[in-house]
């Protein structure tokens, strides 16, 4: 029986209503997700609490703009030491740029830290639905969507209040207009917009200008007498973005890239630092399980781009070259950047490299560019999400149980927030901000910390050292916490907790 033009366009319907059933379902399952821990222990969105150092940062930064605005006069420093703060407006090693998604959310929540929580399953939401529309493919989207929630350093990260989750989402949103950008036969909007992106996503996180590579070594490609024109507006570009965010950043006193300024023989200093960073990337004692199978996972896949690439470079088409050659960039560029430019510490290279795997890993499942060794990738590929999901099982226990359990059940803190009010008529931003010993910024409850006020921290055994090299004067935060009881010139004790002292400048 033959059917009907009507059936012929119900079908069609069916098909689309079906997809566009799947693709909502898609976009709500980071809020699904992250509703299980509120809906088992029976808590309200407002018991979540923001934990760790950055995390309290990027909360209390982002509450400061989203009720006080971006330029405001009178909201306090976030920096280091005594003087040590971004050179442009107020905010700390962060840069404002990362801020702005949770300050705009923030709105919503009225400051509570599930702002951060909120906005992070806003920004996986929305940049699954980008994927969609730029791809068209749902099952592309479904195979998004299976990587990212099997990734273990995705569900490392996915119920905290860190920027991680907007760097995924950032990778989600390159990954779709990757490919599109170095085909020919593509419209030259998507090379444009994917350049505009990178530039705009680099301001989240610098090392995300080197996604950039890929669009230069197609044009060298293209032409190749102006190399050198190239590479000059790949280095401007990246100078543009680094000055960008180092002038609108805190400097860390104690990153490597200070240290290297200070020291007497920068050349030995540098090798050193690169040796040894190296040396900590393939070594357990420096490592956690899930830390050392990434490392090694890591350069197993690079290895294995390069090898593909190497192999098939002559029955390559230029789309494909142009792929290849600027994934193994990509991720050489972010390795050499974590080992011999920046503190390889816990954590620092595992939170840098994760979305440039995940990104890569991505690109090449849902592109033909490898097409022969395709089952190879997809083989590879799977055996290193296992990998990392067996060497996350160890810790999946206790992290639960430090991000999830210990965030919706904070044990009483110390609570010398509620003794420093905000001053909304202060005449400069000293008036609101806090010098505060690292060491006691753990023990306090960041539940009374009133919006607009600044956080400077210093290493108790540092403040010596900086009365030494400025004086009494150097010292311009109202207030100073501290797990020392020593009164610093020219405070005076206000109040004390638990060991923890707060301190008030007096007036001269």
């Amino acid at each position: 029986m033959q059917k009907t033009n009507q059936d012929k366009t119900v079908e069609p319907q069916k098909t689309k209503i079906w997809q566009t059933l799947v693709i909502v379902f898609l976009c709500l399952l980071p809020f699904l997700l992250a509703s299980i821990p509120f809906l088992q222990k029976g808590q309200p969105l407002s018991a979540y609490t923001s934990i760790y150092s950055d995390e309290i940062d990027y909360w209390a930064e982002a509450i400061s703009i989203s009720q006080y605005g971006l330029t405001a006069k009178n909201t306090g420093y976030f920096g280091y030491n005594a003087n040590n703060t971004a050179k442009v407006l107020n905010y700390g090693p962060h840069s404002f740029f990362s801020l702005m998604p949770y300050a705009l959310v923030g709105k919503v929540f009225n400051a509570q830290p599930v702002m951060m929580l909120a906005t992070n399953m806003l920004l996986i939401s929305l940049a699954t639905l980008i994927f969609y529309l730029l791809t068209r493919s749902l099952k592309k989207t479904a195979l998004l969507t299976l990587l990212l929630y099997t990734f273990s350093p995705f569900l490392y990260y996915i119920f905290t209040s860190m920027i991680e989750l907007l760097i995924f989402a950032c990778m989600i949103v390159l990954c779709a207009l990757y490919y599109k950008s170095l085909n020919e036969e593509e419209k030259p909007f998507y090379r444009k917009l994917y350049i505009a992106l990178v530039i705009i996503f680099s301001l989240f996180r610098v090392t995300i200008i080197f996604f950039l590579v890929p669009i230069f070594i197609k044009e060298i490609f293209d032409k190749p007498k102006k190399w050198w024109w190239a590479s000059l507006k790949f280095v401007l570009i990246a100078l543009s973005v680094a000055i960008i965010v180092s002038i609108t950043s805190a400097v860390y006193p104690w990153w490597f890239h200070v240290q290297l300024l200070e020291s007497s023989n920068k050349i030995v200093f540098f090798l050193r630092h690169g040796f040894s960073s190296s040396i900590k990337f393939f070594l357990p004692a420096y490592n956690s399980p899930i830390e050392l199978v990434f490392n090694y996972t890591y350069i197993l896949w690079f290895a294995f781009l390069s090898i593909s690439f190497f192999k098939r470079i002559r029955t390559l088409n230029n789309t494909e070259r142009n792929f290849q050659l600027g994934q193994i960039t990509i991720q050489a560029f972010n390795l050499i950047f974590i080992l011999f430019l920046y503190d390889f510490n816990e954590l620092a290279g595992f939170r840098f490299l994760t979305p440039v795997l995940f990104f890569s890993v991505l690109s090449v499942m849902t592109n033909q560019t490898i097409s022969k060794p395709k089952k190879w990738a997809a083989a590879l590929s799977i055996s290193i999400w296992l990998a990392l999901m067996i060497a996350f099982i160890p810790i999946s226990g206790r992290l639960y149980k430090d991000q999830v359990d210990r965030r919706l059940q904070p044990k009483p803190k110390i609570q010398l927030f509620s003794h420093i009010p905000f001053n909304p008529v202060a005449k400069d931003r000293w008036e609101n901000t806090i010098y505060m010993d690292i060491f006691a910024f753990t023990y306090l409850d960041y539940g009374s910390f009133e919006p607009g006020l600044g956080m400077m921290y210093f290493r108790a055994d540092e403040l010596d050292d900086i009365l030494a090299a400025g004086g009494a004067e150097s010292l311009k935060a109202r207030y100073i916490i501290s797990s020392s009881d020593w009164t610093p010139p020219g405070y005076k004790p206000l109040h004390q907790d638990n060991g923890i002292h707060l301190f008030l400048k007096m007036e001269p």
